[in-house]
């Protein structure tokens, strides 16, 4: 079974810029962004492959080592 990725996400109003805009935190590596709400399950989506992409080389690294 896959992995979960859990992000908490705060939204809200600016009123000056007449839009919405979302903050998000990852919580397995404590990192925060802030973008516009229409660009917050794009930006979810690349940092999910981000880190899977970097266990995975990781993973790969830790298995060649093995080999040696």
């Amino acid at each position: 079974m896959g992995r979960y990725h859990t992000f908490v996400v705060r939204i809200w109003a600016d009123e000056e810029a007449k839009t919405l805009r979302a903050q998000a935190q990852d919580l397995e590596n404590g990192e925060e962004w802030q973008c516009s709400l229409e660009a917050l399950g794009r930006t979810i989506a690349e940092k999910v492959r981000e880190s899977i992409n970097f266990k995975y080389k990781k993973r790969r690294q830790g298995d060649e080592g093995d080999q040696e």
